[in-house]
This record gives structure tokens, sequence and C-alpha cells, in this order.
């Protein structure tokens, strides 16, 4: 709904044996604009873990996530709580 967000976490996991270049983005679309990267091209080595806490995002916002290798696992969880009224 409108008048919620959410504060989220971000687990990426490199189950692989090659190193993975990751992407995370919070985008109001499918395809997320420059200004919208959290991160961008991140490497995560071999058996590696990436994990973004805390992250503020609005119910207008989608996570989008990206990998260099099929290896890698992503997992968002968190809470969505409603705007406090004013």
């Amino acid at each position: 709904p409108a008048d919620t967000y959410s504060v989220i976490t971000v687990n990426f996991c490199n189950r692989g044996s090659n190193t993975a270049n990751i992407r995370l983005s919070t985008s109001t679309g499918d395809t997320p604009g420059a200004n919208e990267y959290l991160e961008y091209d991140v490497s995560v080595g071999p058996n590696g873990v990436l994990e973004r806490t805390g992250i503020v995002i609005d119910a207008t916002k989608k996570v989008v996530v990206r990998s260099s290798q099929a290896s890698v696992t992503s997992m968002v969880m968190g809470i969505e709580t409603a705007v406090p009224a004013a």
C-alpha cells in the first residue's frame, strides 16, 4: 500500500567456484537508473557472501538484483510498516 515503507536486508550467496559481480538497486521500474544503485559490479568471491542491511524503501520501489554468475542466490527479508500519521 502507498502509506507503507519497508526496512530490508539483502543477502547474496555465491555458491559457485568463480567470482561473481553483483548489482543491487532500489528502482521504480524494472531497469534501474544510474542514481538508483546501492552496489554496482561488486566482486563476491567463490563461496562468498555480500549482505546489505538497513535499507529503507517506500511502497513505490522495487528491489532489483543482478549477478554475472548463475550460481548466486539473492534473498530479501525485512518488515513492512505504516507511515506514521502526521
